[in-house]
């Protein structure tokens, strides 16, 4: 559950990944209808697509960030992705791989 993070948490990225992508040579414009959804126990928080349109030769995606205000996390969609996978995505935030 989201109330349950620590309060020294105030934003999330939210990334969808193709396993193994480049030894499988596959992009997400290889992939029809796919969307990245939160659950928060049993309640469907929101759902959000994943376009593939300008992320055809993307691996992994940054679909959006979840930024805390107060009790409140608020959804910014981003649909920022890179060829570069998982590694590229926590090297832009700051995460050593």
């Amino acid at each position: 559950k989201l109330a349950n993070l620590p309060v020294d948490i105030t934003r999330v990225a939210l990334v969808v990944s193709i396993h193994e992508a480049q030894r499988r040579w596959l992009t997400f414009g290889k992939v029809g209808d796919a969307y990245f959804r939160i659950v928060d126990g049993a309640k469907e928080l929101f759902r959000a697509p994943v376009a593939s349109g300008p992320n055809q030769m993307a691996t992994a995606i940054v679909v959006g960030e979840l930024s805390r205000s107060g009790s409140t996390w608020i959804y910014q969609d981003l649909q920022r992705g890179t060829s570069g996978g998982l590694k590229e995505i926590a090297l832009g935030y700051g995460v050593d791989v």
